[in-house]
């Protein structure tokens, strides 16, 4: 809206959301939680198959 460029990095963040999202039951119910570095790993891995060879 303000003439901001994002960038393909976006993706990145928004499919570690909707992973967070997709598995909120395996987390406990009044802690703040946070992906583990494998999951993180795993989307980040997933983004660089599909963007770096564009």
């Amino acid at each position: 809206m303000h003439g901001g460029v994002v960038g393909p990095f976006i993706k990145l963040v928004q499919a570690e959301l909707a992973y967070a999202a997709a598995t909120i039951t395996d987390f406990k119910s009044g802690q703040i939680t946070e992906l583990g570095h494998e999951n993180r790993r795993m989307i980040a891995q997933r983004w660089l198959e599909f963007y770096a060879h564009r």
